[in-house]
């Protein structure tokens, strides 16, 4: 999870955060199509949001994807 100073500077995180995640998806995937196969659902969600002056990432299942944002969420707005 990053914080932007700016809302209007959360498109360039996005962009450098999505960068990362891509290698990252890029590079797991190998790995772990041959080790654990059924963990690929995880890499196959891999997604960069962002909410406000939040951005994040999550490299998890749709549901836990949904839990941790649904989380964030409620974080962010008390």
């Amino acid at each position: 999870i990053f914080r932007v100073a700016k809302e209007e500077d959360t498109g360039a995180v996005v962009a450098m955060v999505q960068k990362y995640v891509d290698g990252q998806v890029s590079y797991l995937k190998g790995f772990v199509d041959t080790y654990s196969p059924q963990e690929t659902a995880k890499i196959d969600h891999a997604q960069v949001l962002s909410r406000g002056c939040y951005v994040f990432y999550s490299i998890l299942s749709e549901k836990d994807t949904a839990t941790a944002v649904k989380a964030l969420e409620e974080c962010i707005t008390k």
